[in-house]
């Protein structure tokens, strides 16, 4: 009797600790992923020193123009899904979209935890001018809805390069091409490659279906999105902010983030120090490069901003820059046609239509620099009609964004 308790007793443990381990899952695999394509072709070694050398000439050039144009980024996600767990693992449209916006959001520092960006880093935390949107149209020419779904008998399908066989690639230098799957039964949220890593048909990004968007069944931790918004600054040459190694060199190539010795985890208290960064302000731990949870992050650099911009100049991504090249001709800016905003430019009272049936549940204006002056407004609702006074408000361009437990629209006004 006591050897059946002992072993029940192992069994519990043994299942506590699983269990433990599957709720907190390998943040990002994409240091491991650029370890293995080095091991298959050392070559990649030199043509990443030349990368980095086109990419730091890239930025010069950059700054010394004044291009403020924003860049839209083809995307195709490929849903793969386990046959026997469909109903998991075959997310929703609105799953997707939901992802779509959120990253949009972090990426334009739209993002409505921008408040909680420390003082002494908001001044490098800015919009990147890089946007991602569902392509609309297919290798062929034909209307696409940009999410392409494939049932596979194979579960953990994003463990091994059988995920490129049964989901192809679109062709890279025309799509951004990110997978949506089970990665390896939950233990790993998701992967990048970094340009010129890698050959054509694995090149993009793998997101873990618990990982994926801001609705449906999701890691608790890793619930916002923001594991997406991790793996395109991969895809854009951002390196992790602790340049992947547990000391002080190398750095991630970027000066606006503050040395790290190693990654931050879990949700850290302002400031946070270490042995390369020892006083205030610290590491720059809410860095969407860094490994701390989702609701955590909120922010990339200019400098980050800038690594990434140059990156679209340069092959294998230059093409999604300038989409003239590719079949894809006639994708817009991501803009709500539900919400309509005038007169515009407004002076005082500014009216807002939404959809007859949108409870609004939260309403705030954001600056050009992503920072909230007016949240949770007064506001005077009529069926699809607002009305908002903003006369407090300086002269400038502002962000309006309303959100119900369901949907966010979002869109511009100039205040004169």
């Amino acid at each position: 009797m006591k050897i059946v308790v002992k072993i029940l007793s192992l069994l519990v443990l043994l299942f506590a600790a699983f269990a433990a381990h599957a709720q907190n899952p390998v943040r990002c695999a994409t240091k491991e992923k650029f370890k293995e394509a080095l091991a298959k072709n050392p070559a990649i070694a030199a043509q990443r020193e030349a990368l980095e050398q086109f990419t730091q000439e890239q930025i010069l050039r950059a700054n010394s123009t004044t291009d403020t144009s924003i860049y839209t980024i083809p995307v195709i996600v490929h849903v793969v899904y386990h046959s026997f767990d469909a109903a998991a693992q075959n997310i929703s449209d609105s799953q997707i979209q939901s992802q779509m916006d959120a990253i949009n959001e972090d990426f334009a520092r739209l993002n409505a935890d921008t408040s909680t960006t420390p003082l002494a880093f908001q001044s490098v935390a800015v919009d990147t001018k890089i946007r991602f949107q569902l392509t609309n149209k297919d290798p062929n020419g034909n209307p696409s809805s940009g999410i392409e779904r494939i049932s596979t008998a194979k579960n953990n399908v994003g463990s091994d390069d059988s995920l490129y066989y049964i989901a192809p690639a679109w062709d890279r230098t025309c799509y951004y091409n990110v997978w949506v799957c089970n990665i390896d039964g939950g233990n790993t949220l998701g992967f990048s490659y970094l340009p010129g890593t890698v050959v054509a048909d694995h090149d993009g990004t793998v997101v873990d279906y618990k990982a994926f968007g801001r609705i449906g069944n999701l890691f608790p931790s890793f619930n916002k999105g923001r594991t997406f918004t991790h793996e395109a600054g991969h895809f854009l040459n951002l390196l992790h902010t602790w340049g992947d190694s547990p000391s002080c060199i190398p750095d991630d190539d970027v000066s606006d983030t503050p040395l790290e010795s190693d990654a931050s985890t879990g949700c850290p208290t302002f400031p946070l120090t270490d042995v390369c960064t020892t006083s205030a302000p610290g590491v720059m731990f809410m860095n969407y490069m860094n490994y701390v949870d989702d609701n955590c992050m909120n922010l990339f650099t200019a400098g980050q901003r800038d690594r990434m911009r140059a990156a679209l100049y340069l092959a294998p991504r230059d093409k999604l820059r300038d989409r003239s090249l590719c079949n894809v001709l006639s994708i817009q800016e991501t803009k709500p046609k539900a919400l309509r905003i005038y007169p515009n430019p407004v002076e005082k009272i500014v009216f807002i239509t939404i959809p007859a049936d949108f409870k609004v549940q939260q309403i705030a204006i954001y600056n050009i620099l992503g920072q909230v002056v007016m949240q949770s407004i007064n506001s005077t609702q009529n069926d699809n009609l607002l009305n908002l006074d903003i006369s407090s408000l300086s002269p400038g361009m502002y962000f309006l964004r309303i959100v119900s437990n369901q949907q966010e629209l979002q869109e511009r006004f100039i205040k004169n």
